[in-house]
């Protein structure tokens, strides 16, 4: 519709392209000879698509990338389940209608976010010191098939991941999904709210989307507010959803925790956080959160900001981005 918001056009083109008959979007692989620009948009598609299922795991989730081996001496490997890259990856299925694929990573997420909920109550009862992240709160990264926690200090404090968990489990309840039934599950949620609360996630530093140093990241604070206020009662309301669906019910949201954060984000922006100015992350303002709707302005010149990372084969995540050093990288910018 012409009064979509700029945050979801793509999708909704994704959708038109996709066979609605089909039941299943099947991926192809890049024809010889032919390079991705010699492909027609169905094809493009299908062969993404194809990069991503091969990430899958039989238990409907996704790791993060078929590296088996450390990116450094004493660093992280990257065939593991992270919570945020499994819920971006399952982002796919949704709009090009795989419902059992996306149903499956999130009935996974939950799983995990169950398993480790005795984190939850520990951390509402005491909240960490920062020393103490990588044991003692929800884990981000876990083993693909044991769905054990992943001890290669590659946890900690990530306000991103929790904040896009509860936006897209609220957004995926409003478009009329139930995954939210139990009373177990509804809960783990208000457990998880009062966690974050406790994490005094507008004001204290996170380790941001790339989880790397503790700072005020406006790509975390742009997810924490889309995660709760998509549970308030006057929620966003999207042209996806069929109806208004009133989520308060389940779990409620105090205002105030969405309105303290809406004032750090517009002191921080149009920067990442104090010391760096731009940053990839910040694309998830528009997409999915769609947190500066009411500011054209402003989301454009984030993206004229995130243009000057683009190379001639990928984009930085950042200026200075240490990962272009890795010899593991798979381009060099």
């Amino acid at each position: 519709p012409a009064s979509a918001p700029r945050a979801h056009v793509a999708g909704t083109l994704v959708g038109q392209i996709m066979s609605t008959e089909s039941k299943e979007y099947r991926p192809v692989v890049l024809p010889p000879g032919k390079t991705f620009q010699d492909l027609s948009p169905d094809q493009r598609l299908r062969v993404v698509f194809g990069h991503l299922d091969r990430l899958r795991q039989s238990n409907g989730g996704y790791i993060s990338a078929p590296l088996a081996g450390e990116d450094e001496p004493g660093g992280r490997t990257y065939d593991v389940l992270y919570i945020r890259d499994m819920l971006l990856g399952a982002t796919a299925n949704e709009y090009l209608g795989e419902a059992e694929r996306l149903l499956g990573t999130y009935a996974l997420v939950l799983q995990l976010l169950e398993k480790f909920h005795f984190r939850v109550i520990d951390s509402i009862l005491c909240w960490p010191s920062a020393t103490e992240y990588d044991k003692a709160l929800l884990p981000n990264r876990y083993h693909p098939v044991s769905l054990a926690e992943m001890d290669d200090g590659g946890n900690g404090h990530q306000v991103f991941g929790l904040g896009l968990t509860m936006y897209k489990l609220g957004d995926l309840m409003k478009q009329g999904f139930n995954l939210i039934v139990r009373p177990a599950e509804i809960h783990l949620l208000k457990d998880l709210t009062q966690y974050i609360y406790n994490s005094r996630w507008a004001n204290d530093p996170d380790q941001g989307f790339w989880n790397e140093g503790l700072d005020t990241h406006a790509s975390s604070l742009g997810a924490m507010i889309a995660g709760f206020s998509i549970w308030q009662p006057d929620g966003y309301y999207d042209f996806r959803y069929p109806a208004n669906r009133d989520l308060s019910r389940l779990v409620p949201i105090p205002d105030r925790l969405v309105d303290e954060g809406r004032e750090v984000l517009a002191d921080l922006l149009p920067r990442e956080t104090a010391t760096r100015a731009v940053d990839m992350a910040q694309l998830s303002l528009l997409w999915p959160f769609n947190v500066l709707r009411a500011d054209p302005d402003l989301q454009d010149q984030l993206i004229a900001n995130v243009e000057t990372l683009v190379g001639t084969r990928g984009v930085k995540r950042y200026e200075g981005d240490r990962q272009l050093e890795n010899p593991l990288a798979a381009v060099q910018m």
